[in-house]
């Protein structure tokens, strides 16, 4: 599960953080983190299902952001094996909101 919120700011971003129940040898590419807002979308077939090497974020409640996204495999800055991401949505309103669950596959 994940959860972001954040007040009565209607700009900036909300921001959380996922730690992983057993660290990746090796990190998922930032490009490959995927804010679902609907059913499904490429590489991340339905709830419980990420392609290999993508990190599904299914958004089951949310309330003025825009699409999230994600850091992982910044080298410098995380470790080896990689623990968990780093995630942001853009304020597009007042009292935002995003939370659901998430689905990891191994590189």
């Amino acid at each position: 599960m994940f959860g972001a919120g954040g007040g009565t700011s209607t700009t900036f971003y909300i921001g959380e953080g996922i730690t992983y129940a057993q660290p990746l040898a090796s990190p998922i590419a930032d490009s490959h983190i995927i804010d679902v807002t609907g059913a499904s979308a490429t590489h991340c077939p339905a709830p419980g299902q990420a392609d290999q090497g993508y990190l599904c974020l299914y958004e089951k409640i949310f309330n003025n952001v825009g699409a999230g996204y994600g850091y992982s495999d910044n080298s410098g800055y995380f470790s080896t094996p990689s623990v968990g991401v780093v995630l942001y949505w853009p304020i597009t309103g007042s009292d935002p909101y995003s939370g659901g669950e998430y689905t990891v596959t191994a590189p």
